[in-house]
This record gives structure tokens, sequence and C-alpha cells, in this order.
């Protein structure tokens, strides 16, 4: 179990630093270089970037919780219902960062400040992040019914 909890330490930080340069780093950047190259989109700038440090959060506060979970592996105690109620708080953090970000996305078309192939860019982002809410909630159910087998298991001699 140590060589998987070092695995997926290194895969939560590496999302986290990738994430941050993303968020922090290449956004900015890009957003500039497109007012820059399209003056007309200048005023767009900070909205959409509002808009995905906005997004960042639930990314982040999922990274924490699901760093929790790996931290009780460390105890040997991942099939808790504990570790269950992570993975559905995660799999709620993701529906609600998809929602968030399509309904903005929705938002900025009335606005005039989307372009449909942004839009539909976004709707498949949105996909990838339902995908990842469904599968949070199927592994949280799991980790429902391995926690009552580990339950039932520890009970008997």
């Amino acid at each position: 179990m140590k060589k998987t909890s070092l695995s997926l330490k290194i895969t939560v930080i590496t999302i986290g630093l990738l994430g941050a340069i993303f968020f922090f780093g290449a956004l900015p950047f890009v957003g500039k270089w497109i007012a820059e190259l399209a003056p007309e989109f200048a005023w767009a700038y900070y909205p959409w970037l509002i808009l995905f440090w906005v997004t960042a959060v639930p990314c982040y506060t999922a990274l924490v919780i699901l760093w929790r979970i790996i931290k009780s592996i460390d105890k040997d105690e991942l099939f808790r219902t504990v570790n269950a109620a992570r993975l559905r708080t995660v799999a709620r953090l993701a529906f609600a960062d998809t929602i968030i970000f399509m309904a903005a996305n929705i938002i900025f078309g009335f606005l005039n400040i989307n372009h449909p192939s942004i839009f539909l860019t976004s709707a498949f982002v949105c996909i990838i992040g339902v995908a990842f809410g469904i599968c949070m909630k199927a592994l949280a159910a799991f980790f429902d019914k391995a926690s009552t087998l580990q339950e039932e298991n520890d009970l008997t001699i």
C-alpha cells in the first residue's frame, strides 16, 4: 500500500502544480495575448479570467479531499464510510463546478462574450466534469459496500 499511496500523492501534487501553472500562468498569458491580438475582445479578459479562477476553487478543494483519502490509505483505513462520504463530496464538487462553468458560458453567450467554438469546447470540458463526478459517485458506492464488509469482517473473530 505504501507504493500506491506514494503514487497517488505524487499524482495529486502533480495535478495541483499543473493546475496552478494553468490557472495562474497560462490562462492569464493566453488571455492577454488574445486581447492584444484582437483588441475588440480585450474587455472580456477579466470576466473569463475570474470565471476560470472561480472554477479552480472546487478543483483544489477536491484535491484536498483526495489527499485526505490518501492519508487514510497510509493508516490502512481506506474502506471506511468517511472515505465514501469524501468521494461523494468530490462528486458534488465536480457537478457544481460543471454547472457553474456551463451556466457562465451560457450567460457569456447572451452577453456576447462567448464564441460558438469556445462554447462547444466548454461543453466537451463539462462532459468530462460530469463523467468524473459519475465515476466518483460510483466509487463512493463501492466504498460504502466495502466499508460495510470491512466492519462485518472486523467484528468476526
